[in-house]
């Protein structure tokens, strides 16, 4: 709560003579309700992570199973069941609760999981919201006929995967195997194509690995996935 106090004064040009003042003060109240959340992240060593709105209550964050260390080429282990976020609000006298604890920005949390997430304004207004977790999704055992495909990850891009066929194959006419995960889906041009089916992978088609939460069909990890010859 705010005073403000407002003065008038009149007064002629000669010596200040018939000079008035009226004072007016009245009280203004501010009634701090702000409860949304302007973004929420996840440094990771390597990378920041920046989860996105895709609804009015849900947020979804999308995490590799690996990271690449640009300098070395070494594959990095991600465990996103204890990794730190970052929640920010739009008052410092807005309170934020995560599975009904008080957030810290300090503390863990499993991100491959639904975080249920309170926003708690100053005038006592709230607002719920939930953080969905996702893992990118990956090919297991990629083959054509029967020859193995050799995962590579990208540095800059956590959604990127490119399989790698011998230089001097001949893959424009064979049967694509591998393993997806339970939700996982491995799409050709946004059709869904399922394990042998035969492809061939130098048409310039566009693959796509999409896993869909259960809790939001909204919520969706998408790869990008490359097949390419060897160098």
């Amino acid at each position: 709560t705010f005073v403000v106090t407002l003065i008038a004064s009149t007064y002629d040009t000669y010596l200040g003579k018939n000079q008035q003042v009226v004072t007016q003060s009245f009280e203004v109240t501010v009634i701090d309700d702000n409860t949304t959340i302007e973004s929420i992240s996840s440094t990771i060593t390597l990378n920041t992570y920046i989860a996105q709105a895709i609804d009015e209550r849900d947020w979804l964050m999308c995490l590799p199973k690996m990271q690449v260390n640009s300098a070395n080429g070494k594959e990095i282990a991600l465990n996103p069941a204890r990794q730190r976020l970052t929640i920010a609000v739009g008052s410092d006298s807005t309170k934020v609760f995560v599975n009904g604890a008080a957030y810290k920005s300090s503390n863990y949390y499993n991100l491959a999981q639904v975080n249920d997430i309170q926003v708690v304004a100053n005038s006592g207004a709230t607002r719920d919201y939930r953080l969905i977790g996702l893992i990118y999704p990956e090919l297991d055992a990629a083959a054509y006929d029967g020859q193995p495909l050799t995962q590579v990850r990208n540095a800059f891009y956590q959604d990127m995967l490119t399989y790698v066929y011998p230089a001097d194959a001949d893959v424009t006419n064979v049967p694509l195997t591998f393993n997806a995960e339970e939700g996982v889906a491995f799409l050709r041009n946004g059709v869904e194509v399922k394990s042998g089916t035969v492809l061939n992978l130098t048409d310039g088609a566009t693959y796509t690995l999409v896993r869909t939460s259960a809790d939001n069909p909204l919520a969706k990890a998408v790869t990008r996935v490359f097949f390419q010859p060897a160098d």
